[in-house]
């Protein structure tokens, strides 16, 4: 009695529709869609799964229809997540040359890209405190972050090795070290002879570049220079620069590797 009474009703509600002066198509469209189902109950379940782009049903169906645009509503929900991921990017540049002389400590060797050269989203420049005030760029959000980093040495007058180092290091909101990726180069001035006999100008571009997973936000990003030689390095923006680019919001394959140095050839 109560699925009959349940039937009665839809049909009643149906009815009223198309002589409530919506139209034929409208009419229709209610009446194919109310016309086949139980009850309520089953109605309602059907919807459900249409809405969210399931089925079957015929897709020439009001039903199919529906679901035909659940399936688009999903997809571009899927695609927004995913564009969501890449929403930060910035890049900088040093505003000044940097000496790296005798006092060679952790500190001294952070070269600070403090100018900003265009917009930046999803990312900030934070004078770190814990390596005095020197200005780093901090990631805002989790996930996988490109960087790139460039400079370019110049040697002095004093005497030492010819190699150059630069390294892209990422430390957590602590300042712990998370990841580091070294980049080395050779400057030649002279090739063992006397003042009057060197050859070369001393100078050389150095490039880093590393995909890291970062898996919280608030974590920075500053690049060091090692030398062996008294070195200037270039700021400005023909020879130096930092950018970041994030490209995914998920964390996943995190970590470093360290194999170990391989043995000496022979």
């Amino acid at each position: 009695m109560a699925q009959r009474t349940q039937d009665a009703v839809v049909k009643q509600k149906s009815d009223e529709l198309k002589a409530s002066g919506w139209g034929a198509g409208s009419g229709s469209f209610f009446g194919g869609i109310l016309a086949g189902f139980a009850g309520i109950g089953s109605l309602l379940d059907n919807l459900a799964a249409a809405f969210f782009g399931s089925g079957p049903f015929d897709p020439n169906s009001p039903l199919g229809r529906i679901a035909s645009r659940g399936v688009l509503i999903n997809n571009l929900q899927s695609t927004t997540q995913k564009l969501e991921g890449i929403i930060g990017y910035g890049s900088w540049v040093a505003g000044q040359n940097k000496f790296i002389g005798v006092i060679n400590t952790v500190v001294e060797r952070v070269m600070e890209f403090d100018t900003q050269q265009g917009p930046i989203e999803g990312v900030e420049l934070y004078a770190d405190p814990k390596f005095g005030g020197r200005k780093m760029v901090r990631l805002k959000s989790r996930g996988l972050w490109e960087i790139k980093a460039q400079t370019k040495a110049r040697q002095t007058g004093f005497t030492g090795l010819d190699k150059v180092y630069l390294d892209i290091v990422v430390r957590d909101h602590h300042g712990v070290e998370f990841y580091r990726r070294a980049a080395d180069a050779v400057a030649h001035k002279d090739e063992g002879g006397v003042l009057p006999n060197r050859v070369g100008d001393g100078e050389v571009c150095i490039k880093g570049d590393l995909f890291v997973v970062v898996p919280d936000p608030d974590y920075t990003v500053h690049v060091e220079l090692f030398t062996d030689r008294w070195r200037w390095f270039y700021g400005g923006s023909v020879w130096s620069g930092l950018s970041v680019l994030k490209h995914s919001s998920e964390v996943e394959h995190e970590g470093t590797v360290d194999p170990g140095t391989p043995p000496i050839a022979g």
